[in-house]
């Protein structure tokens, strides 16, 4: 038994580099190789200059495109608005970010202020976030056919939950989509991570959370944590005010948010096809009701109390939220925040309102700014997202990398308990790797 468990853990040791719990892990190190993808894992590389690297649109073409994954897609039945809108006629010509929005009736050609910028998360896109680079959900009026879309720079797909009124259950979506640039593999920085991503897409595919299931991209480990027969709900784990890492425009920590997105995208660009005259109006309570119209509440996991936290970490550096140079405390915070060390529960939002390092958070403000104003060539415009600090405590504490210093198991609990468990669908190949040695197979 010790020299199995080791065997697993040298194995584990190597993913963990690059695996953070229950977080968007390098591609090529969630493939087995008997994944029913059919992907050997001696044929793909985790570099990511390496031809054999590979991207979510490579995983996806596994899974299906085009008409072979419509099909596939409208052989189901469902009321909700997806369904209707991409299966009641003739496929819909999709070509920007805002024909989808107002595909789903949630579109800003009549201005609305449905709709919340989170600059930090603990979703599958954690690091892509931040406040130069936020993740946006737009979303219906609170009633029986909600809908709510999620976008953020950079990942060239849109997250979709839509509630069927009929059934009242939740059906999740991704849509992905390709531009010029992909066909090439050549897009930059500057066609990933600035206006032109949300426009001129040549091809589009959407895919249920069925089809995902095992995959990168599966969501139902974090939106339906009980497994196959457990109650699929929406998560905001921020539910009350000051909702410290939304920007609000009637907050301080809010507010300090759109100052810090100002700074770099100025006060006339969209993000997200939201205008920027209307982020003072960026309503997370609208959102916060789309969860008790469900009656989702109750079901959230590690909830953050954001007007104690924000308090303690004010009483320890008053110069917080707006100078985050040294990291604020909270007794609060890390009561939660050990629940997911110990792997009883999905990461925690950060303590701090911004998670960000201070003088990384400028420096890509200004690249950023430069090239959008023709300073720089755009082809050398830096990787925004890239504004987090080194420290491998700072970086555990916002969900990214495992706690330094734990113990074997503890690394085991910290990195995998989430999407290893036995309350997870047991019949797909993730399943093959299980927190609790005790139920694996020696072939395993």
């Amino acid at each position: 038994m010790k020299a199995r468990y080791f065997a697993l853990l040298a194995g584990l040791l190597v993913i963990v580099t690059t695996y953070n719990a229950c977080q968007k892990p390098i591609t090529a190190t969630n493939i087995s190789k008997n994944s029913s993808l059919g992907v050997n894992y001696d044929d793909v590389s985790t570099d990511p200059n390496s031809a054999k690297y590979m991207r979510d649109h490579d995983i996806l073409k596994l899974v299906g495109t085009g008409d072979e994954q419509f099909e596939r897609l409208c052989a189901r039945q469902s009321q909700d608005r997806v369904r209707k809108a991409f299966c009641s006629g003739p496929r819909p010509q999709l070509t920007s970010l805002d024909s989808l929005l107002e595909l789903l009736g949630i579109g800003f050609s009549k201005p609305h202020t449905n709709f919340a910028l989170s600059t930090h998360s603990t979703s599958l896109v954690t690091k892509e976030v931040s406040q130069i680079n936020p993740r946006a959900i737009i979303f219906s009026k609170p009633t029986s056919d909600l809908v709510a879309l999620g976008f953020v720079r950079g990942e060239k797909f849109a997250e979709i939950v839509a509630n069927d009124p009929e059934t009242n259950q939740l059906k999740f979506y991704l849509v992905s989509y390709r531009q010029k640039c992909d066909l090439t593999k050549s897009c930059t920085n500057f066609d990933n991570l600035t206006p032109r991503v949300e426009k001129n897409w040549i091809d589009y595919t959407v895919y249920e959370d069925e089809d995902l299931k095992n995959t990168i991209l599966d969501c139902r480990h974090c939106h339906q944590p009980n497994g196959p027969a457990g109650r699929k709900f929406m998560r905001m784990q921020e539910t009350e005010k000051p909702w410290t890492h939304w920007m609000e425009g009637n907050l301080e920590s809010g507010q300090t948010l759109i100052d810090d997105f100002r700074r770099a995208h100025g006060t006339t660009e969209k993000y997200a096809s939201i205008p920027n005259s209307l982020l003072e109006q960026a309503n997370p309570p609208g959102l916060q009701a789309l969860l008790m119209l469900r009656g989702d509440e109750p079901f959230q996991i590690n909830v953050f109390d954001s007007a104690k936290i924000e308090a303690e970490v004010k009483a320890s550096n008053p110069n917080q939220p707006s100078d985050n140079t040294f990291p604020g405390v909270s007794a609060t915070w890390q009561a939660i925040y050990q629940n997911y060390i110990d792997g009883k529960a999905i990461a925690v939002p950060y303590h701090d309102v911004k998670a960000t390092d201070p003088t990384k958070l400028e420096q890509m403000s200004n690249m950023y700014k430069r090239a959008m104003a023709g300073e720089i060539p755009a082809a050398s415009m830096p990787d925004i997202r890239n504004v987090f600090p080194d420290n491998p405590e700072l970086l555990s504490r916002m969900g990214f990398r495992v706690k330094p210093g734990l113990s074997a198991q503890g690394i085991i609990n910290n990195a995998c308990a989430q999407c290893h468990n036995s309350r997870l669908d047991q019949s797909i190949s993730r399943a093959g790797f299980n927190i609790d040695i005790s139920k694996m197979t020696l072939a395993q």
